[in-house]
């Protein structure tokens, strides 16, 4: 199989979208990060789907496939795809009040929709407008796929081989990650034009997002609600853990519900 992983492997990253109905009239669309699935968000989406909230979970193009599938994929079928998913969850019965949220890239995907398509919150979990190493990533989205088709994925030492590399592609095709980078910069030069609250929540230790990426989009949305909350983690994750998940629960559940309540 391709980079050494099995036909089992590539299995595991099978995934598809997935709707939670809930009995209030809150809606939440949650999008995965990138090369991940809807099952990356599995622990958040149960949570507030325990609260009664309806939670719509797209997949993105080019996912929960294989690999390969990402080879010609664009950005603008991922805003296509989140941006259905909103208009689809606003016109179910009983729905008065819909937030987007996302991942990693899933967030960055949700606030260009807010601009598009009228959302009452965002929730950003891990969500970068500036990459550690930004520059070289860069530089490298546009000179590595000249040499090398598919790129392994890497972990810092810290990040344990647990269930979360069970939902994500654990290779990708390196033309793709220019896709990933323009929504990354089309979300950072939307910032200054989103006006609907938002929360942002950011482990403390992440492998991939620069430290200072949650405060640039703190301080430059023009929301009136807006709140920056801090994971403590021990372990370089950039996706939370299942432990990071229990922590950060009840700031999610308090701002869906300060939200409801507008």
């Amino acid at each position: 199989m391709k980079l050494g992983f099995t036909e089992q492997q590539v299995a595991s990253w099978k995934d598809k979208s997935y709707y939670f109905k809930g009995t209030s009239n809150v809606a939440v669309v949650l999008v995965h990060g990138w090369t991940a699935t809807p099952k990356q968000i599995f622990p958040i989406a149960k949570a507030i789907n325990e609260e009664r909230h309806t939670v719509s979970m797209p997949l993105l193009a080019g996912h929960g496939t294989k690999p390969e599938d990402l080879e010609s994929v664009v950005a603008e079928q991922w805003i296509d795809d989140v941006r259905k998913a909103i208009e689809d969850v606003r016109n179910r019965a009983g729905v008065e009040k819909v937030l987007v949220g996302g991942v990693s890239m899933g967030g960055n995907l949700g606030m260009i929709v807010s601009l598009e398509t009228k959302v009452d919150g965002i929730i950003l979990i891990g969500t970068p407008v500036h990459l550690k190493n930004h520059v070289w990533v860069w530089i490298g989205s546009k000179i590595v796929p000249m040499f090398v088709k598919y790129g392994k994925k890497g972990y810092p030492k810290m990040v344990p081989n647990n269930e979360l590399r069970k939902t994500t592609y654990q290779y990708f095709p390196t033309i793709n990650v220019r896709q990933c980078l323009k929504i990354i910069k089309k979300a950072t030069y939307s910032l200054k034009k989103i006006t609907a609250p938002i929360l942002v929540l950011q482990t403390s230790s992440d492998s991939v997002v620069a430290k200072y990426s949650p405060w640039v989009i703190f301080n430059s949305v023009k929301s009136e609600i807006k709140k920056l909350q801090w994971i403590k983690s021990k372990n370089n994750n950039h996706v939370m853990n299942t432990t990071e998940v229990s922590d950060s629960i009840f700031v999610i559940k308090n701002f869906i519900e300060e939200i409801k309540k507008r």
